[in-house]
């Protein structure tokens, strides 16, 4: 990508206003990313409750943390790259040119971290899903603030259980109080003091039937015999959560990232080159001759970075 071309002054001037341009989209981008973190938290928060042991805030914080430092590295860079477009306003501080490239690079890697962070997360969320899921049924007939959440689950994301429908014929989610223990049909669903028969609850209904739903002794075709299939929603409820938080918190965030990622390495490049070339120009001491413009040769133009620092101390 970095390749060595001789560039005037007129080239100099396009680059300047080609970074600056390219900067100044980067500094909303990356008040897009501080708010998108933002909106991440919210809804993270707004299903802390059916996700075990998750953290909400870890990388919303990641996110607004990358945000708030793109949004003044690039300030900053607006001003130096405006300025490099005419030879009058132009600083010869070329050390603090290539520190700013230098710290543009590592906003480089932070992003590119913060993707893997994200995929990271991804996993993370779907197995705090799985526990949190789990859990509240398993808790459904005890605790009413729990059952009303996982009944409103159910039913707006048209799920049912952890995977299935059939992960409530495992659990006993019918408190005992509210059935007959001594009747005969009753006692032969009791196994260790629960009622485990395959029953779910109303919640995981389908929307689509056009029948009654049956939601009690669901696979006993004989009791429901003009049923051709269940009516109950076949999508688990981790799946179709998981499904909402990629379509509306993962891919777009990491789209957002990716494509931040691709327009940092540009400006990189053009800034790099714009900065040898002045800075060659400079050497010469004649600041509109066309010079050589590179990012790979050295990396302080004609010269080891290192040199440049040395001579600003000096």
């Amino acid at each position: 990508m970095c390749i060595t071309i001789t560039v005037g002054e007129t080239g100099r001037r396009v680059m300047g206003l080609s970074t600056t341009v390219l900067n100044i989209v980067l500094v909303f981008l990356s008040l897009t990313l501080f708010i998108a973190a933002v909106g991440i938290r919210y809804k993270l928060d707004k299903r802390l409750e059916l996700m075990n042991g998750y953290d909400s805030g870890a990388l919303p914080f990641y996110m607004m943390l990358t945000g708030g430092l793109m949004f003044f590295c690039h300030l900053v860079a607006i001003k130096f790259c405006y300025d490099a477009t005419n030879v009058d306003t132009r600083s010869d501080k070329h050390h603090l040119f290539v520190a700013l490239i230098m710290v543009i690079m590592a906003m480089f890697l932070f992003i590119f971290i913060n993707i893997i962070i994200i995929l990271v997360h991804a996993g993370k969320i779907r197995s705090s899903l799985e526990e949190g899921i789990g859990g509240s049924m398993k808790a459904y007939k005890s605790d009413l603030a729990r059952k009303v959440t996982m009944d409103n689950v159910q039913t707006e994301f048209e799920c049912c259980g952890v995977q299935s429908y059939k992960d409530w014929f495992q659990i006993g989610w019918v408190n005992l109080m509210y059935i007959n223990t001594e009747s005969d049909d009753v006692k032969r669903y009791l196994k260790g003091g629960e009622f485990i028969k395959d029953d779910a609850p109303f919640s995981c209904c389908s929307r689509d039937s056009k029948r009654a739903c049956v939601h009690h002794s669901v696979l006993d075709f004989k009791i429901h015999r003009n049923y051709e299939a269940v009516n109950l929603n076949n999508v688990g409820c981790v799946d179709a959560v998981m499904a909402y938080f990629k379509a509306v918190l993962i891919v777009p965030t990491a789209l957002l990232l990716f494509v931040i990622l691709i327009l940092e390495a540009i400006d990189i490049v053009v800034m790099r080159m714009l900065q040898t070339s002045i800075f060659t120009a400079d050497e010469i001491n004649d600041p509109e001759a066309a010079t050589e413009a590179y990012c790979i040769k050295g990396l302080g133009g004609g010269g080891d970075v290192r040199e440049l620092f040395r001579r600003k101390k000096d």
